[in-house]
């Protein structure tokens, strides 16, 4: 089914009635600079809107080391959800994506390594109240704090 556009109003294509003005679905080029969006203040917006989920016992912790793994779509349904655990750095993009979307401690447990995690942290890109939320939980953490170029809690 196609429509007819006029100037200010959709036709149908019988030309009988008008389906909606034209002017209710045009966006009018203007641009919001209001400092709040619909999902919260900028700046500080994560925890308020996202459970944060720790795990509970560091030591159970005992994810692959190496070789290719492809995390579960409730973890990750990207196209990228395939990860070479070898690679520091795929790990660590495997383990901020784990340390985000988890809830149980199984996940946990199945996809981080506790001594890579420790060994990691520092470097690891997490929102301010997530790293909190882990660091308050695991002492071994938060003796290792945040790196220079991650955001602090």
């Amino acid at each position: 089914m196609s429509f007819v556009a006029t100037k200010d109003r959709l036709w149908s294509p019988c030309g009988a009635a008008s389906v909606v003005p034209l002017k209710a679905i045009l966006h009018d080029g203007g641009v919001s600079a209001t400092p709040v969006s619909e999902f919260g203040p900028h700046g500080g917006w994560y925890a308020p809107y996202r459970t944060i989920h720790v795990a509970s016992d560091l030591d159970a912790l005992r994810g692959p080391l190496e070789g290719n793994v492809r995390l579960p779509l409730h973890l990750d349904a990207s196209a990228r959800a395939l990860y070479d655990v070898g690679d520091v750095r795929r790990r660590l993009r495997l383990y901020e994506v784990v340390i985000l979307e988890a809830w149980n401690d199984e996940d946990f447990a199945a996809w981080l390594n506790r001594d890579a995690l420790i060994e990691a942290w520092p470097t690891l890109y997490l929102p301010r109240p997530v790293r909190a939320a882990w660091e308050a939980r695991h002492p071994a953490l938060a003796a290792r704090g945040a790196g220079p170029d991650v955001p602090r809690p």
